[in-house]
Order: C-alpha cells, then structure tokens, then sequence
C-alpha cells in the first residue's frame, strides 16, 4: 500500500489527509498554530507556498496505518471533482502560478505561449491517461482524492464535503479538546474572516512568483495581464462582487507592491457586500459557463478518471450545466 500523508496532533488524537483544493491551507494554518510555528498574524503575512512548505517541512506526519489509535478523529475532506478541477485551473493554470504545467499544456497544443491555455485544454491535460496510476507524476492538486488519501485502507471517520467546510470544520471543532481561546481563532479564521485570509495569502503568492519569474520579460504574459486575471479569479471564486471594475490604478502600475496591491483588492471586495449565497449562485454561473464549453468525449473522460470520486462521495456525475 503506497504511504499516505496524514498530518497529526497526537495530544488532540486528530489525523487529517491533506487534499489540495478542498481547504488545505486551513488546516495547514490550524496545525502551524497548535504547534507554535505561528501566529495568528502570520497568517495574514505568509505567501501561500510558504504555509505549505513549512507544514511539509516542520508539522508532525505519520504515513503508517498502524500508527492510526482506534480513538483518533481521522479526517478528510471531499469536493466535488468537478468544482474541484475548475478551482485547480483558475488558480494555477489561468493565473499561472504552476509555470511548468502551463508550458506542457501549451507544448500539447502546440503553442509557444500558455497565455491561450483554456479550461478544456487543462482538462485534457489532467486526463490524458484513464489510469491515474499511469500519472505517478500528476500535480496532487488534480488528482483524485481516492488517490490521495486511499479511503478503502485508512479508516477514516470523519468525511467534511468542501461545499459546507466552514459548518462541518465548525462542529469538528467544538469536539476537539481545544483551548477556548484557539477554539474562537479557528473559529473565526473559519467564518467572515477566511475570506481576506485567502485573499492575502494568494496575492502574496502571486507577487512574489511575478517577481521571481519576471512575467515581463521571462513568461509570455505582463503583470497587467497577470493581474486581470487575478481579479477575474477572485469574482469566479466568489470573494468579490461582478460588477467591481478593475482598478484604473493597476494599469498604470510598473510593479506591483504587495501590501498596496493586497489593500487596494480588499476595498474592492469591501465595496460591494456579497451574502454567502450570493457568493455561491456567483461561483456557480463561472462554474457553469465553465462546463458549457467542454466537449463531451472530455466529460467522459473526467467521469472516468475520477469515477471512484464520484461513487465514494456520493457525488453527481453530471456536469454543472
């Protein structure tokens, strides 16, 4: 049985299987504290792969079933394939953060440039081989989460679906042995706060690979171009109002400054209240403009390669059309 990587807080008897694209940074945050690492500023001043780089590097794992205490709360969290793969694509693929990735999907087309990358040619992408075992090296950001955390041989007893994380992590919360003061960070990292959290942390993310790549004069996009996208993410995803504009100011922007950037997005997302099923039905029309564009003989082809996901999690297999 191939290892699984379970992270762990023996004094709490908690596992949990990290699956990117389903809250993981969450988690990753949450242990960081508990283990001292953090603070809760820092998680408004980290750069998203640096959270996951120190968890992977610092946080306590164990990868062996017999470690796992009959007791423990062993954890992990489910998403819909479908929605799973389009946020996959909006935040690595469409921003392209995943640089490599990119330029082997625009090599598969032909291109010189990733810029025309689209969402049908990152699904064809992700399932160009029907055996996922053929994909040893497939980014774990697309893969199955079956795949991940293999379910049939690690005994979980806590399944959270991504589409009620914060009202599931919520009560899972409430049953940990937890301090009352980091029950209520967690807490409210969980609620109206997670959403400035993310915010921060992705265009700290972004800035910093823009600087490191270059995207002027190494990639084949501008920053310009790099942060429309960005903004256009940020509404798919639900944190910002449609109608919000593009700031006139970025346009005349040669290098973006973290903090002015991070700031001048907050306004905009604070400019235009948004309820939580606004935020939904708004996910939901990028989501499904997203799938009308899809050809049928690639719909088949995630059904297939993500058939164990589906049935598991009691997933629909139909598109969001």
């Amino acid at each position: 049985m191939r290892n699984v990587q379970l992270f762990t807080k023996k004094r709490l008897g908690l596992n949990y299987c990290k699956v990117p694209k389903a809250g993981s940074t969450f988690w990753m945050n949450f242990f960081l504290i508990l283990d001292g690492i953090y603070r809760e500023t820092d998680i408004y001043r980290k750069a998203r792969y640096e959270i996951h780089e120190t968890a992977d590097n610092r946080l306590e794992e164990q990868n062996s079933l017999g470690s796992i205490n009959d007791k423990d709360v062993t954890v992990m969290i489910v998403r819909d394939p479908y929605q799973r793969l389009f946020s996959a694509y909006m935040d690595k693929i469409f921003i392209p953060l995943y640089i490599e990735d990119a330029k082997a999907i625009a090599r598969l087309r032909n291109r010189k440039c990733y810029r025309e990358n689209s969402f049908q040619d990152f699904l064809d992408y992700v399932t160009r081989d029907d055996d996922v075992t053929l994909n040893e090296g497939q980014d774990v950001h697309w893969s199955p989460i079956y795949y991940i955390c293999l379910p049939c041989n690690i005994p979980y007893n806590v399944i959270i679906k991504s589409e009620h994380f914060s009202s599931e992590v919520g009560g899972l919360l409430k049953s940990l042995n937890l301090t009352s003061s980091a029950y209520e960070l967690f807490s409210k990292m969980l609620n109206s706060q997670n959403i400035e959290v993310s915010v921060q942390v992705k265009v700290r993310e972004i800035l910093r690979l823009m600087l490191y790549y270059d995207f002027k004069n190494k990639t084949c996009m501008t920053y310009i171009e790099t942060m429309e996208r960005v903004w256009t993410s940020f509404k798919a995803q639900g944190y910002m109002c449609d109608e919000v504009p593009f700031p006139p100011v970025f346009r005349n922007m040669y290098y973006f400054k973290i903090e002015e950037t991070i700031q001048i997005i907050l306004d905009a997302i604070r400019s235009c209240h948004m309820t939580s099923s606004q935020r939904i039905k708004q996910r939901m029309v990028y989501l499904s403009k997203a799938y009308r564009a899809i050809s049928y003989n690639t719909t088949i082809a995630i059904r297939r390669y993500f058939a164990p996901d589906f049935l598991l999690f009691n997933y629909s297999q139909v598109p969001p059309i």
